[in-house]
């Protein structure tokens, strides 16, 4: 951007942008966007008139956004009432933008992204990506006639011209790996910069590498009072997976760990068991942030480590269940694939997830490169200081495990 632009303005809703008007007119900031040289304040006295406790707001939005060159809203902000009048009264012709970027535009519908159109754009940019999560829509009707469609889905759909970003900046190879091939027909690219990343210090111990897939048959999946599903054991395995990382590397700082489930009952019940004395005083004096939600929750984030939790597992009574739930959906998976730039450990009962031809095929890809473990191995692991070799065992279909790969591999960086 060049470097004579005045300003950039953020606002997420019209909210904002009166909370800016009133801090303005009542003299506590005056928000001045003129182009500042380095160095110097750019502190403008303000006029004793406009302290009144009485403000026009349609004026004040005029006078803020008569100065702005870009304004970052919502699409449904971009249509409310006081950012249309704001920017589009009759002394103010030139508030028709010259651009109109949609970023996430694979989440929003169709109409919703039709919305900034009215400002008359002459370039309309939307950046998204069709693997990812979808529109949410709770109506089977609304499903039917295609109302939960985004309008990047629909011009993908009649063949409007993609360019793919296929440069990723995230994740470390050993993660990237699956993703690339099973959603990007192996058309990502690591750059330079993290392929060149020196490894992370936890790296070399085989209980925290890149990347692993901890089979944990033993759980049993529950539903809540709200009939939510949770799983207990896994949920146990988890805060048992951070507590050991936090007794290996007491003295690691400022890293930032996700935590991730694709049940609401499941991150509860995660949460709940995080809750004890050591393990949050080990976060708050090395400045360790946890953040513990839904894949929906890590949409367009990214954390140094991500610790999957799929809970899927036979159902409490010895119930069995082919079902996966929200685990067949592909987007759903392929964020939370893909969250991670140091790290991704996955908690899975790989028994159960096998049926599944996308599951399969993760268990198979993470056997061949000798990445599974089975979750009893955590205790006896977390007591040793570095193990150069996996040994890994890949379930059979049906729920049966095969015998461990007695040949030797080389554990993957």
């Amino acid at each position: 951007m060049n470097s004579n632009v005045q300003l950039f303005y953020a606002t997420c809703s019209a909210i904002n942008l009166d909370k800016m008007v009133r801090d303005v007119a009542t003299g506590k900031e005056t928000h001045d966007f003129r182009h500042t040289p380095k160095g110097k304040k750019n502190r403008t006295p303000i006029d004793s008139s406009r302290k009144s406790r009485y403000i026009n707001f349609n004026a004040e939005r005029q006078k803020i956004l008569s100065q702005c060159h870009v304004v970052c809203t919502t699409l449904s902000g971009a249509g409310s009432k006081a950012f249309i009048e704001s920017v589009t009264r009759d002394e103010f012709p030139q508030f028709e933008f010259d651009a109109v970027i949609i970023d996430e535009a694979c989440q929003g519908s169709e109409m919703s992204t039709l919305i900034p159109f009215k400002y008359n754009p002459n370039v309309v940019i939307l950046v998204g990506d069709p693997n990812q999560l979808p529109v949410m829509s709770f109506s089977p009707d609304a499903s039917r006639c295609n109302a939960d469609r985004s309008l990047f889905d629909r011009l993908h759909a009649n063949g409007w011209p993609i360019n793919m970003l296929r440069i990723q900046y995230r994740m470390h190879p050993s993660i990237v790996s699956f993703p690339s091939k099973t959603f990007y027909n192996n058309n990502l690219i690591t750059c330079d910069l993290i392929k060149n990343r020196s490894p992370a210090q936890w790296h070399d111990h085989i209980a925290f590498p890149p990347y692993l897939l901890w089979n944990m048959n033993s759980g049993i999946m529950s539903r809540g009072n709200n009939g939510g599903i949770f799983n207990s054991a896994e949920a146990n395995f988890v805060v048992h997976l951070l507590k050991g990382f936090a007794r290996k590397y007491p003295d690691i700082r400022n890293i930032d760990i996700g935590i991730i489930s694709f049940y609401n009952d499941q991150v509860t019940r995660i949460k709940d068991k995080m809750k004890d004395a050591g393990l949050l005083r080990w976060m708050a004096s090395n400045n360790v942030s946890v953040q513990v939600s839904t894949v929906d929750g890590f949409q367009g984030s990214e954390k140094d480590i991500i610790i999957l939790s799929c809970v899927r597992s036979r159902w409490e009574g010895s119930k069995e269940s082919n079902s996966i739930g929200f685990l067949k959906d592909f987007r759903r998976v392929n964020v939370a694939l893909t969250r991670a730039k140091y790290s991704l450990w996955v908690v899975a009962n790989c028994d159960m997830l096998n049926r599944d031809p996308l599951w399969n095929s993760l268990i198979e890809d993470a056997h061949k490169r000798n990445l599974i473990s089975e979750s009893r191995n955590l205790s006896t692991w977390t007591d040793e200081q570095t193990i150069k070799k996996h040994k890994s065992s890949k379930p059979r279909k049906g729920g049966r495990k095969g015998k461990s790969d007695k040949n030797k591999m080389k554990k993957e960086e």
